[in-house]
């Protein structure tokens, strides 16, 4: 967790620089990372461990499963996912990131094949859609961890389309009866 002048430090990087991929960019070339620590969310690995249903492998069209974890940082989450199975796809506005990302992704690659899953990085803004091409984004997301967007930012996240897609005209239907 970080202390309390760290959480000013930041507060006050944001409040003048806006929650921008420059922003986070910064805060890399800084070396000023403290929210990293350097594994994967605990909570995340209990979720997978606990829930079968969150295991990755195969979709019933014979098609891996997919994850996104917008700012992936590091790129530790994506590797957890990976592992448990997934195609992770990684998404984080600044290079040193990916760079990061890419370099775990390599050290992990012999665990990476065990369960058929993969880790790949993509250098994007989540709230832009040039990245959807890069991250195979069309056919949408199984599932997406998250826990970096700001609540404030939420009611913008237009993307939950990724994550099902949904046919709206039979949601009318069972609605008008």
């Amino acid at each position: 967790m970080a202390s309390q002048p760290a959480l000013q430090r930041l507060k006050g990087h944001f409040a003048e620089s806006g929650n921008t991929p420059e922003a986070w960019s910064a805060l890399w070339e800084q070396d000023f990372k403290p929210w990293e620590r350097s594994t994967s969310s605990p909570a995340l690995i209990d979720a997978l461990k606990s829930h079968a249903t969150l295991q990755g492998g195969l979709r019933t069209n014979g098609t891996r499963k997919k994850a996104l974890v917008p700012g992936c940082g590091t790129g530790h989450d994506v590797i957890v996912l990976a592992d448990a199975g997934y195609d992770a796809v990684g998404l984080d506005g600044a290079d040193l990131a990916i760079e990061a990302g890419v370099k775990l992704a390599e050290e992990h690659k012999q665990e990476l094949g065990k369960n058929g899953g993969s880790a790949k990085f993509v250098k994007a803004d989540f709230f832009a859609s040039e990245w959807e091409k890069d991250a195979d984004a069309l056919s949408g997301f199984d599932l997406i961890y998250d826990y970096t967007v700001s609540q404030l930012t939420r009611s913008s996240w237009f993307m939950l389309i990724l994550v099902v897609p949904v046919c709206f005209e039979s949601i009318y239907a069972s609605c008008l009866g």
